[in-house]
C-alpha cells in the first residue's frame, strides 16, 4: 500500500513538472510593464528615444539600440514598444538590415533562430504554411518569428508582446 501510494504520488509530481510551461516576461532584463528609465537601467545597451503618434495627435515612445549588437553571433538590432500609459509593451529585436543585403543565407539564419526559440520556449504553438511565421504562445507573452520579403529587401525578425494582463 505505501508502495502504491508513493508511486502515485511520484507520477503527479513528475506530470507536474511536466506541465509547467515555460514563459517570458519581457526580453533580456527588460521586463512587462516597466516605465522607459527602467528599461535603460535594465538593458546593456545604448538606447535612443523616438516620439511617433499613433491615434489623434496621442504621442508613443520607442526606445531603440543605437547600434547593431550580437544574438547567436547574428548583428540584430531592439525596439521597446511603451503603451499609451507609458510601460513596456512590446519588444522587436530584429536582424540588422546591413548583415541581411550582405550574401548570409537568410534560410540560415531563420532556422537558428527559430531553433533557439524552440530550445527554450517548446515546440511553436503555430507555423504558417510556408513557414515564415512561427508563434509560441506563453502564459504572459507571445512570441513571433517572421521572415519576409518586400521589393527585394528582406525582414527576419522576432517580436515579443505581453499579454494585456501582463501590462
Amino acid at each position: 500500500m505505501k508502495t502504491t501510494m508513493a508511486t502515485i504520488v511520484l507520477l503527479i509530481l513528475a506530470t507536474v513538472m511536466v506541465a509547467q510551461v515555460t514563459d517570458a516576461d519581457g526580453w533580456n532584463g527588460a521586463k512587462w510593464g516597466m516605465t522607459q528609465a527602467q528599461v535603460k537601467a535594465a538593458i546593456q545597451l545604448p538606447l535612443e528615444r523616438e516620439t511617433y503618434f499613433f491615434k489623434a495627435g496621442t504621442p508613443r515612445y520607442l526606445l531603440s539600440s543605437t547600434e547593431p549588437f550580437k544574438l547567436l553571433d547574428i548583428p540584430v538590432r531592439a525596439t521597446f514598444s511603451f503603451s499609451t500609459d507609458n510601460k513596456l509593451a512590446s519588444i522587436l529585436v530584429r536582424v540588422d538590415t546591413v548583415f541581411l543585403k550582405s550574401t548570409h543565407s537568410h534560410s540560415d539564419l531563420f532556422s537558428r533562430l527559430k531553433q533557439s526559440l524552440t530550445d527554450e520556449y517548446g515546440k511553436p504553438s503555430y507555423t504558417d504554411d510556408n513557414g515564415r511565421n512561427v508563434v509560441w504562445r506563453l502564459p504572459s507573452t507571445s512570441i513571433s518569428l517572421q521572415w519576409t520579403t518586400l521589393g527585394g529587401d528582406a525582414f527576419i525578425g522576432v517580436t515579443y508582446n505581453a499579454d494585456k494582463k501582463a501590462t
